[in-house]
C-alpha cells in the first residue's frame, strides 16, 4: 500500500493556522487553509501522535481542497482515480466501538458525540451494497490496524461532506 498522507501533520498545521491548541478539534476551514499554505506530509514522515515530523527532509504537499456534499458515486470514481478524499463525520458511540470486521452501518440515528475527519482509502461492493474503507488517525488500536469499513448509507447519514483534494 502506498504511503498515505499524515492526518497528524494536517491537524497540527490547522491548529497552528487557527491559533488553537492541538488538543482541540479543527474546523474544515482550518484544515483547508492548512492544506493550501502549510501542506501535509506522509504518515511515514509524521506518524500518529508525534509532535513533529520524524524526517527533517520530509516533503510537504500543498493542495487545494474543496468541501463538497457526500456523494457515493463521485467518491467511488475519485478513489478509482487515486485521488485522496477526506470525509467529515458526525460520529456517535458506534464509531468508538468499531470492531475488526464489522462495518459501520446505519442502525438508528444515534446522538452525535463529536465531529471527526478521516481518509477514504478504498471501496468495495458486497451483496449489492457499497462500502468505503476509512483510515482513522487514532493509530492501529481502532478497527483493524486503524482502518474500518463503513456503508455508503452510514456515511450519507453521518457526513456533512467530503474534502476533495486537487
Amino acid at each position: 500500500m502506498a504511503d498515505l498522507l499524515s492526518p497528524e501533520s494536517l491537524h497540527r498545521a490547522a491548529a497552528y493556522i487557527s491559533g488553537l491548541p492541538v488538543s482541540e478539534a479543527m474546523s474544515v476551514n482550518g484544515c483547508l487553509a492548512a492544506l493550501d499554505t502549510e501542506g501535509q506530509t506522509t504518515e511515514t514522515d509524521w506518524p500518529y501522535n508525534s509532535p513533529a515530523s520524524v524526517n527533517t527532509t520530509a516533503k510537504y504537499f500543498t493542495r487545494k481542497g474543496y468541501f463538497e456534499k457526500f456523494d457515493a458515486p463521485l467518491i467511488e470514481a475519485l478513489v478509482r482515480a487515486g485521488m485522496p478524499i477526506g470525509v467529515v463525520l458526525n460520529i456517535g458511540l458506534e464509531f468508538f466501538r468499531v470492531t475488526n470486521d464489522m462495518p459501520l452501518e446505519v442502525t438508528d440515528a444515534l446522538p452525535v458525540q463529536a465531529c471527526h475527519a478521516l481518509i477514504i482509502s478504498g471501496f468495495r461492493t458486497t451483496s449489492g451494497k457499497c462500502y468505503f474503507r476509512l483510515k482513522n488517525s487514532w493509530g492501529p488500536g481502532w478497527g483493524r490496524d486503524g482502518h474500518a469499513w463503513a456503508s455508503a448509507n452510514y456515511l450519507a447519514l453521518r457526513s456533512p461532506g467530503i474534502i476533495r483534494l486537487t
